[in-house]
């Protein structure tokens, strides 16, 4: 079952070949919603701004301007294109616009097909892609990637106590099921605050960078706070605007 067709527009300035794709989308391609045709250039600007196809089957010669002249003019073009000539001279200038496909005149009913599915395939596999990288960016922020010589831990943000530093490395102490756990990586402390910007984690001091909702209290004569978890940490003597918000 088809839920949603795909917006195409075909631009083509000899009417006979228009009518003619128009008929073969028609009668075979329940899948398209054929939104119009143009027949020039200019008028195809117009209407893709307005209308903003998925799918393009155009003609490369038009009255007015080629069909590489007219993408130029696009601020972006975020809809695939079949290109649709008499001549194939310009095959390689076409693919290297990115299109789907490149048909020669006549156009045949079957060589379409194909390219349609092409077409749809390619806009899957975009789909997918971009499914990934939001999931992917969804799971980066909620976990901290520790990458050691044998093994990828991924350490939940919301456990994270503190990093320590020494020298070039770092341990992060953390909770995992209720247990206090820790691990100690190559990187140092200007990676972690980097990767945890966004996240409430404050630099207290060169070698500790701790999360804000971890503190339970600060005594300003000794400079430390001290954790939920019952750890003192000092504080540098320029960070206690830091800790109390001043």
């Amino acid at each position: 079952m088809i839920t949603r067709k795909l917006r195409t527009l075909i631009v083509e300035d000899d009417l006979d070949h228009q009518r003619h794709l128009e008929k073969l989308i028609e009668e075979n391609h329940p899948e398209l919603h054929l939104m119009g045709s143009c027949s020039s250039g200019t008028e195809a600007l117009s209407t893709i701004k307005s209308i903003r196809p998925e799918l393009i089957m155009m003609d490369i010669d038009l009255r007015d301007m080629n069909a590489f002249e007219m993408l130029e003019q696009l601020h972006e073009t975020n809809f695939h294109i079949v290109f649709t000539t008499a001549y194939n001279e310009y095959a390689i200038k076409a693919f290297r616009v990115n299109a789907v496909d490149y048909l020669l005149k006549p156009i045949i009913a079957d060589e379409l097909a194909q390219s349609i599915q092409k077409a749809m395939l390619q806009m899957n596999l975009h789909k997918d892609y971009e499914s990934l990288i939001t999931d992917f960016h969804r799971f980066n922020n909620r976990f901290l990637t520790i990458n050691e010589k044998k093994k990828v831990t991924f350490v939940p943000i919301d456990q994270i106590l503190y990093i320590q530093a020494d020298r070039s490395y770092s341990t992060i102490y953390y909770r995992d099921e209720g247990e206090r756990r820790k691990i100690t990586t190559c990187n140092n402390l200007s990676f972690f605050e980097k990767q945890l910007l966004g996240h409430d984690f404050i630099r207290i001091h060169q070698s500790y960078l701790v999360s804000r909702l971890q503190i339970h209290e600060f005594t300003k004569k000794d400079r430390k706070v001290k954790l939920i978890c019952g750890d003192l940490l000092p504080v540098s003597r320029g960070k206690t605007e830091v800790i109390i918000g001043e």
